[in-house]
């Protein structure tokens, strides 16, 4: 679930994990990263809790890839599409 600013609030995340992974079907299937415009598989997606400048916690879906090259990066879970 999602605020009106697009926070995400909740979802299925494996309680017993630490880093909060969730159990995403497209775990390890080509992705792309829209706004970056870059392609590679998507390894794990987390939800992490932060806190912004006035110290209001709350929760994000990061979503992490690995590229062909090697090189990993993180995006917000929104801004991925599966690949064919």
């Amino acid at each position: 679930m999602r605020t009106a600013a697009g926070q995400y609030t909740g979802g299925k995340v494996n309680s017993d994990d630490a880093f909060g992974q969730e159990r995403h079907p497209w775990i390890g299937r080509p992705v792309q990263d829209i706004p970056a415009k870059a392609t590679g598989r998507l390894i794990t997606v987390v939800y992490e809790r932060v806190r912004d400048h006035e110290g209001k916690e709350y929760g994000v879906r990061l979503a992490y890839i690995l590229s062909d090259s090697g090189i990993a990066w993180s995006t917000a879970v929104g801004n991925i599409a599966l690949l064919p």
